[in-house]
Formats: C-alpha cells, structure tokens, sequence
C-alpha cells in the first residue's frame, strides 16, 4: 500500500486522510466567509456595497419595465426578444475578449 503524505506528514489509512481532508475544507470554508465578511468592517466599503447593491436592483427594474413596456405596446413576443439581446448585446462582444486583457 502507498503511503499518503499529507503536510509533511504520512497516514496509512485512507478514513483518517478522508476525515482530515473533510475538516480541512470545512474550516477553509468558514474562514473564507470570515474573510469576507472582515471587509464590510470598513465604512467606506459598506457604503458602496450598499450603492452597488441598489444600483443593480435599480438595473433589474429597468430591464423589466423595458421588456414589459415593449410587450405592452406591441404584443410581440419577437420584439420583446428584440429588446432583451439590444441589452445584452455589449456583453455578447466584449465577453470573448474579457480574458484575454482582465486576467
């Protein structure tokens, strides 16, 4: 039987290195959130997480009175897909290039 190396260390039982990595990635997981969490601290931060936060429900609405207010009008299905893509339509060309100049 190979012998597992974990951080220096060796273990010949499979259990055990299942058990260790379970509550590896577990503490990971609430020390992350921590993390997270550590940056609304800063007053600064939470105000534009809050402006951000009303800015994209602000975003939403528009997009739904827009659709809606298109259907209204026209009782078409066609344009409403018409207005929808025109909203997307910057994301759908600049997206292919986004990982080549923002990673």
């Amino acid at each position: 039987m190979k012998r597992l190396q974990k951080h220096g260390g060796t273990c010949n039982n499979y259990a055990a290195l299942a058990k260790m990595q379970t509550v590896n990635n577990n503490s990971n997981g609430v020390q992350g959130i921590r993390l997270i969490l550590r940056s609304l601290r800063n007053r600064n931060y939470r105000l534009f997480f809050m402006g951000q936060g009303a800015s994209l429900v602000g975003t939403w609405m528009q997009q739904m009175a827009m659709g809606w207010m298109v259907y209204r009008l026209t009782d078409s299905v066609f344009f409403l897909g018409v207005v929808g893509f025109a909203g997307q339509i910057p994301t759908f060309f600049i997206a292919p290039f986004g990982k080549r100049f923002f990673t």
